[in-house]
């Protein structure tokens, strides 16, 4: 269960909807090491981040240049290069990101559990229906049909362990 301290939620939306956040995508870029010692293992490293905005400070320079933006004008490599509306999100994400993706496992299980008792309700009315309706009845073979139509739903979609628990049991 994700810590649902009151504002969570909407500490994390204020952070990802800021003002001064860089738009996305972000792409970081690498570079390999080209030490000649023979010695180094430093491989490949960060050299910054591509942005579809430009920098501040290149955006101040064409702007008083005239100049078209180069390629360079999107890399982010300075701590400057980032609003601090940008740095926000970054430090925060390696904490919120697992406990958004938490929540969302616990909204996709309550939402497995409830389909799984509507499709267990669906079946236990028609199975009632069923069981009111006389077989030489003109609905039987409809009533018949959908019965056969959830079974095949329930045992394809929703054989899951939140259907097999029964409703309003959690998962361990």
């Amino acid at each position: 269960m994700t810590d649902q301290t009151p504002g969570r939620e909407q500490e994390i939306r204020a952070r990802a909807e800021a003002e001064h956040l860089t738009p996305a995508p972000w792409k970081v870029e690498y570079e390999q090491c080209d030490c000649s010692d023979g010695l180094c293992r430093h491989g490949e490293y960060v050299t910054g981040v591509s942005t579809p905005d430009l920098t501040p400070v290149a955006a101040e320079r064409l702007a008083r240049s005239g100049e078209k933006p180069r390629d360079y004008d999107f890399h982010r490599s300075d701590i400057g290069d980032f609003s601090g509306d940008d740095w926000e999100l970054m430090v925060h994400a390696r904490e919120d990101i697992p406990w958004l993706l938490a929540r969302v496992a616990e909204l996709e299980a309550d939402r497995d559990a409830a389909v799984a008792a509507a499709v267990r309700r669906a079946l236990e009315d028609m199975a009632a229906r069923l069981r009111r309706t006389p077989r030489d009845h003109r609905d039987y073979p409809a009533v018949l049909t959908g019965a056969r139509h959830i079974e095949e739903y329930l045992r394809d979609s929703v054989a899951s362990p939140a259907c097999e628990q029964g409703e309003g049991q959690q998962t361990a």
